[in-house]
């Protein structure tokens, strides 16, 4: 599910220019998880959701 939010919201996290650990500890998460947002982020340029 971080990966699928990563790629759902890829333009909008790209808009905001915000780092992806200020992401995932706004969002009550561990901080690690930033990398994983990153990782879905980066995937929406090669795949769309269903």
């Amino acid at each position: 599910m971080i990966h699928l939010f990563g790629i759902k919201y890829a333009h909008e996290i790209k808009d905001i220019n915000v780092s992806m650990k200020a992401i995932a500890k706004a969002a009550g998460i561990p901080e690690s998880y930033g990398t994983e947002i990153s990782k879905g982020e980066k995937l929406a340029e090669f795949v769309r959701v269903k």
